[in-house]
């Protein structure tokens, strides 16, 4: 059974974050709070960072693939890492 999960953003984050972003952010809170095996899966990765690792993506990922030795350096991601 799953249970309801109630959340709200501050009102801050509007000016913080744009819309896209929130509404990510909202997908994510909802997509791992009700699914233990997801949240488990993630709660995993305590102390990593997630990126997304597409090379076209300089959005939302880090603008590299995930085999291009780049991608190991911090330093040398090209994009916004919106998501990680």
């Amino acid at each position: 059974m799953q249970r309801p999960v109630s959340f709200e953003l501050p009102h801050t984050a509007l000016h913080l974050y744009n819309l896209p972003f929130c509404i990510l952010l909202s997908y994510l809170l909802l997509k791992f709070s009700q699914n233990d095996d997801l949240r488990a899966e993630l709660m995993k990765t305590r102390g990593t960072t997630l990126v997304e690792a597409a090379p076209g993506d300089t959005v939302w990922g880090i603008g590299l693939s995930a085999t291009n030795w780049k991608a190991q350096h911090r330093q040398r991601w090209r994009g916004k890492k919106s998501v990680g």
